[in-house]
């Protein structure tokens, strides 16, 4: 079976006709990772949608250039957005978690400060945070073929984050609601989802979302980690309404 063809990502590439000199931290996963050479095509993509189609045209230590033959505007996207506004849970669970939406198509995700999440950061390490979570969302697009980077958004409040949207449907995940989503008919083409952290979201919280316009929905009759419950309602959203048939 043929090797899938390398993708990187390279924000500044901008045409086709070019030579261009990729970065030097994919300049090592290119050349010393997984030992291309001249003549071997890489696919660059930029997270504005499509992808290059290019071939090594030079390898030296720590550097790579590639000619630029042609872009391919292919779009892998879902026909449903889906804003993910999730609670900051601790250590790796919120790693993972952007990881795995961004391989389901989410396309906006807000880390939330709850009331109830266990994680306080001051304001240099959130920026810290969300360079680290930003990188995890374009290694998650590379593997997933994804070529449309998530917008990762400054940490909010649950209280300020409800009253900013703009989406056509809103769900918050509660394990004592009554409906699950395949109780909703679509209506639109886009879905804010509400996801607490670890200790949930308080009654407060909850109460708010119902002056929002949200709708309470539970995911079965198993209670799920907060690092599974985001996955397993985006990937049954995509199933329903989105690309995932």
């Amino acid at each position: 079976m043929p090797m899938r063809t390398p993708r990187i990502f390279e924000p500044d590439l901008v045409g086709e006709g070019l030579e261009f000199n990729v970065t030097k931290s994919n300049a090592h996963y290119l050349s010393t990772v997984l030992r291309l050479s001249i003549g071997d095509n890489v696919a660059i993509f930029t997270g504005l949608g499509g992808e290059y189609l290019c071939k090594i045209i030079e390898v030296k230590k720590k550097f790579v250039r590639v000619e630029v033959r042609y872009f391919n505007p292919i779009e892998r996207e879902s026909d449903l957005r889906i804003h993910l506004g999730i609670g900051i849970s601790r250590g790796e669970s919120m790693d993972f978690m952007v990881q795995k939406t961004t391989e389901l198509g989410v396309n906006t995700i807000t880390p939330l400060l709850a009331r109830r999440s266990e994680v306080r950061l001051s304001a240099a390490r959130l920026e810290k945070k969300l360079f680290h979570w930003q990188q995890i969302a374009v290694a998650a697009c590379r593997q997933s073929l994804r070529n449309r980077i998530p917008k990762l958004a400054k940490p909010k409040t649950v209280n300020d984050w409800i009253t900013g949207l703009n989406e056509q449907v809103r769900f918050v995940l509660d394990p004592r609601a009554q409906k699950t989503v395949n109780t909703f008919t679509k209506t639109g083409n886009s879905v804010s989802l509400l996801v607490g952290p670890e200790g949930g979201l308080d009654e407060e919280e909850i109460k708010n979302t119902e002056s929002a316009n949200f709708y309470k929905i539970n995911l079965g009759p198993r209670i799920l980690r907060a690092e599974t419950a985001p996955i397993a309602a985006i990937s049954i959203l995509q199933s329903m309404w989105g690309d995932m048939k």
